[in-house]
């Protein structure tokens, strides 16, 4: 019954329901929680297969990326199939999302000019990007480090990255931590590797009756010294710090794939950073050890790292830059709403206003001629009648119009028009 009530009741109410817009996540058995997300705001989609289990029973984690924001699911039968349905989704989404229209313009160069670079987003200057240099060696899985461990094994780290974040730089221990731990295992190899070939070439008594004792006992602790050199300087190699855009990680493994430990913080929580060299060799070979103090948690100590005061000030350049960030994010999306506004508003007063020119009505007839200028804001007022003395210009027609075409007048202005007429006995007379 145990089981029962805290297990499967809890497995089996414990849902995610795609849709073709959304996932809803519904768990929980007292307390009934049900989150929505949209599958609108999705950057990008990775999987994972977590654990030993995960692996042999091919179940495992979907990583969605959000703008601003994570949805994981965990424990995902064939996370890969999921993937590739909720990529789907993503595709037709936006393949029947509208364009983004354009501000209207008001069509006058200067003013456009004016407008345009009043909402031109800007960018904080860019950091620099520690994985270009790595593959990506499963473009399909969760974001995390490039950089792997544990040598050929090619080990990837256990850390997950979140929607944008990206790594700056990954921060190496000295090595003269690595010279003094390596010191003793290549002192001792050095010393007996040539004792164990000199001594039994003095035919000793005793170690030529014992022979085959002393080459098993010499080849062991050979072995030994060589497996503890690789495994210092793996355990070297693989201790790193790591920088990303948005937070800071002190990873920490042991015995190559058998152990990884990492503790994590956000530069918002940072009070202070401040570099200590315990002693006058360390500041010679310009080594220290960062502690960087965290509101309401221990102090994160980077320990004997090379050049601790660029350390230092690339933190507080990170932890700057993601201030930044977040602020011009904010005048970028404002900008955006005062561009759509000012490009309506002044489209609307420049339409409004705009001087326009006379046109041209001339061989029009008189309802023809009136239907071109209220187009444009204009009345047509008969001024007189003229004798048409041309064939092709039959009765009823303008034959001269009064601004000229082409003349700026007011919203509302007049034009005059003189209209043709059948010529008479008396009119030719005069001709």
């Amino acid at each position: 019954m145990w089981f029962i009530w805290k297990d499967f009741v809890k497995w089996y109410l414990n849902t995610y329901i795609v849709t073709s817009k959304r996932i809803v996540h519904s768990h929980g058995v007292l307390q009934p929680e049900r989150q929505s997300t949209p599958l609108d705001n999705v950057k990008q989609v990775g999987m994972d297969l977590d654990t030993a289990w995960g692996f042999l029973l091919r179940y495992g984690t979907v990583h969605i990326y959000l703008v601003g924001g994570d949805f994981i699911m965990e424990n995902i039968p064939d996370p890969r199939a999921m993937k590739d349905l909720i990529d789907g989704i993503i595709e037709k989404i936006r393949a029947s999302k509208p364009k983004e229209q354009k501000p209207p313009m008001p069509g006058i160069p200067q003013v456009e000019e004016v407008i345009v670079g009043l909402a031109k987003a800007k960018e904080p200057p860019p950091l620099e990007n520690a994985d270009e240099k790595y593959i990506l060696r499963r473009p399909e899985g969760r974001l995390g480090p490039r950089r792997t461990f544990g040598g050929i094994l090619h080990i990837p780290c256990e850390v997950r990255y979140l929607s944008g974040e990206y790594t700056v730089k990954y921060i190496q221990r000295s090595r003269y931590v690595f010279y003094r731990q390596i010191l003793v295992p290549i002192l001792a190899l050095c010393i007996l590797l040539p004792l164990s070939f000199y001594i039994p070439s003095t035919s000793t008594p005793f170690v030529s009756s014992h022979l085959t004792q002393w080459w098993i006992i010499m080849g062991t602790i050979i072995t030994l010294l060589v497996l503890s050199i690789g495994i210092i300087f793996t355990n070297y190699a693989d201790d790193v710090y790591i920088l990303s855009n948005k937070r800071m990680f002190d990873i920490q493994r042991r015995f190559i794939f058998f152990f990884e430990n990492h503790r994590e913080l956000e530069y918002k929580n940072i009070k202070d950073i401040k570099v200590i060299v315990p002693n006058v060799l360390q500041r010679l070979l310009d080594i220290g050890d960062v502690y960087v103090d965290i509101s309401g948690a221990p102090t994160l100590i980077l320990p004997t790292v090379d050049h601790p005061f660029f350390v230092l000030d690339k933190i507080n350049e990170i932890k700057t830059h993601a201030a930044k960030a977040e602020g011009l994010k904010k005048d970028n999306d404002l900008k955006k709403e005062l561009h759509d506004w000012f490009g309506k508003v002044v489209t609307s007063l420049v339409d409004s206003t705009q001087m326009k020119g006379a046109p041209n009505l001339e061989n029009m007839d008189l309802l023809e001629a009136m239907g071109v200028a209220n187009e444009l804001g204009f009345q047509v007022n008969v001024f007189g009648e003229e004798p048409s003395t041309r064939p092709e210009i039959p009765p009823g027609r303008v034959m001269h119009q009064n601004p000229p075409p082409g003349t700026v007048i007011q919203p509302g202005g007049e034009i005059q028009v003189v209209l043709s007429r059948r010529a008479t006995t008396a009119d030719l007379m005069e001709f």
